[in-house]
């Protein structure tokens, strides 16, 4: 027998994931041969027909609209952990930004930058993830993505002319925003948003690397919600 549960998984998506459920006949009768033969009640249970059942069951992504055909008590009310908000760095938690900085070849006015971030906000819906570094004045930088994946046109990074090319993924391991720009100084740059499982810390692995191949480093920040 199976039983199924629904977990919003955003993006417009659910996940089903069905659930074997073996009898209480079937769990009674594997305790006593456990008894018996002094293995516990998994070894037994793990060459039987319910085991071989739940290896095969795999979860399913559905729409949001056949959402609307499942019954209320099929579908998990556990709130969702979401991007959305203000968070605050945890420099302690962080990895010296000193190597990237030199990688991306930043001017020494960005650098400094870093000192005077209030916050990274994140918005995070289903059309777009926007993302903003709030440092005060010039030195806020703001990018917007379609969900969709579409690459935009946005300002350099660097502050220096030219224009950067960007666009989002979706992933297992989260929302990874790509970057690119050429000369001056071309660079590649990726970015890796992880949520922790309580919603309450952001992790953001950031990977650059020069177009001429003369330079990659990859660094971790940390974030921790303040609003």
């Amino acid at each position: 027998m199976q039983l199924t549960s629904f977990h919003r998984m955003g993006f417009g998506e659910y996940m089903l994931q069905p659930t074997v459920v073996v009898p209480l006949m079937t769990i009674r009768a594997g305790q006593a041969v456990a008894n018996m033969s002094g293995q516990s009640l998994n070894q037994i249970m793990k060459g039987s027909r319910a085991a071989h059942i739940r290896k095969r069951v795999q979860p399913v992504r559905v729409s949001a609209d056949i959402m609307t055909q499942i019954p209320d008590f099929m579908i998990s009310t556990a709130p969702e952990a979401t991007l959305n908000g203000r968070w605050k760095k945890s420099h302690s938690r962080s990895d010296n930004m000193d190597e990237l900085y030199e990688v991306a070849q930043l001017p020494w006015v960005l650098r400094k930058g870093e000192r005077f971030l209030k916050y990274l906000e994140l918005e995070h819906t289903d059309g777009h993830f926007r993302r903003t570094f709030n440092a005060g004045g010039f030195l806020n930088i703001s990018e917007v993505y379609p969900m969709s994946g579409v690459p935009q046109r946005l300002t350099r990074r660097d502050q220096r002319r030219g224009v950067m090319e960007g666009r989002l993924k979706k992933t297992p391991a989260g929302i990874v925003t790509e970057v690119s720009w050429g000369d001056p100084h071309g660079l590649d740059m990726s970015d890796v948003f992880e949520l922790s499982e309580d919603g309450q810390s952001l992790t953001v692995h950031t990977t650059a690397k020069r177009k001429d191949g003369s330079g990659e480093v990859t660094v971790k920040n940390v974030f921790t919600r303040f609003q």
